[in-house]
């Protein structure tokens, strides 16, 4: 009974996908709680959380805009190439190159 690129399947993977979420987002909680005095606790958390729920829903909003001036698949190539220049940015700016550029000029010192 395959049901690849079914419904089912679908259902199953976003189930995964919340329930990864989810316990990544306790870990972080429990972290913040162990590592923040009790008297910040409360207003960091708070702070946190209103930052979170304003993101969600400024980017609902904009993808609501976004969906009314292009198609879904275009929106979705665009979504998907803007996450992978941001990735690609991050690992280029922290990336260390010292032990590239040392071997490179050890090669090229010795030929």
């Amino acid at each position: 009974m395959p049901f690849v690129g079914g419904d089912f399947t679908y259902g199953i993977v976003y189930f995964f996908i919340s329930l990864a979420g989810g316990v990544g987002a306790i870990c972080l909680d429990t972290l913040l709680m162990r590592e923040t005095p009790l008297y910040l606790q409360g207003p960091l958390l708070g702070m946190l959380t209103a930052w979170s729920q304003a993101i969600i829903g400024l980017s609902m909003f904009g993808a609501g805009v976004a969906i009314e001036m292009m198609e879904p698949r275009m929106l979705g190539l665009a979504g998907g190439a803007g996450v992978d220049y941001f990735v690609s940015s991050l690992l280029l700016v922290f990336t260390d190159f010292s032990d590239l550029r040392s071997e490179l000029n050890r090669k090229l010192l010795h030929r």
